[in-house]
């Protein structure tokens, strides 16, 4: 059977997964009453797999969207606790924090030479392709050059030097800049404005004396800032169907949802 793509591509996976933990944990670090013990441990399941799989992806930009976004949700949480309940706050995720590095010990090795080895130019040639679609972005700064134009198109915009579309012939590494070369400066403009528009909904959420509310408020705005960290090195188009640009959507959706 055709393996989907989501499984074939490990920094899609941790970007969308580093998404989704935020939303999964938030209700377990706000104490939610209303969740039924068995789902709980769903939920602490979910969260602790998806901590393995992105740090098992080695994609490095969605390790520090990940690891940002669950500082904040422990903090944030225990802001929402009551006097009883923060005095065990801190001693749970200590327990999570050593479950996961259990499972992690193995991997060790791989993960300390990520972080160590030459990525032989990878970081580097992003320069280049950011140049390209900056190119693109300035001749076609109305209305862009169509959705899933830029392969199209960026060989013809190419002036880095090192013909960076033929070296590595990928769209630029950076979502706001795939977005905007495709649909133009006021559609990227636009885009960024959802996504603040969501995450201030998110939090305004937050403050709701509704604790399952405020929970799913606070997930939600984090899961936007982790998609926001990976986008910064990955690329994405309105136009794809592929699992990364899907979860933007779905986060504005349930952003929706839970503030209306």
């Amino acid at each position: 059977s055709r393996v989907p793509s989501f499984l074939r591509t490990p920094t899609e996976m941790a970007w969308v997964v580093s998404c989704l933990v935020p939303i999964v944990l938030a209700p377990l670090i706000c104490r939610v009453k209303s969740i039924e013990p068995w789902m709980k441990l769903v939920l602490v399941a979910g969260g602790v797999a998806g901590i393995a799989a992105v740090i098992l992806s080695l994609a490095r930009g969605s390790w520090l969207g990940l690891f940002g976004v669950l500082i904040l949700v422990i903090a944030l949480g225990w802001y929402k606790l009551s006097t009883f309940e923060k005095s065990r706050h801190f001693s749970s995720f200590l327990v999570a924090i050593l479950v996961c590095g259990a499972i992690l010990v193995p991997f060790t090795p791989r993960i300390y030479e990520r972080l160590t080895a030459d990525d032989e130019g990878s970081a580097l040639i992003r320069l280049p392709l950011m140049e390209n679609a900056m190119l693109m972005i300035g001749d076609n700064a109305l209305v862009g050059v169509g959705l899933n134009g830029y392969r199209t198109h960026m060989t013809k915009y190419d002036e880095t030097g090192i013909f960076v579309s033929q070296v590595f012939a990928n769209p630029v590494h950076n979502v706001f800049a795939h977005i905007t070369a495709e649909i133009g400066i006021l559609g990227g403009v636009i885009f960024c404005l959802l996504i603040i528009f969501s995450m201030y909904e998110s939090f305004l959420s937050f403050g709701s004396d509704d604790r399952l509310v405020a929970a799913l408020g606070l997930g939600l705005g984090l899961a936007m800032i982790a998609f926001v960290v990976s986008g910064l090195k990955e690329p994405g188009s309105l136009g794809s169907v592929r699992p990364p640009v899907r979860i933007w959507f779905l986060i504005l959706g349930m952003t929706l949802a839970v503030t209306q």
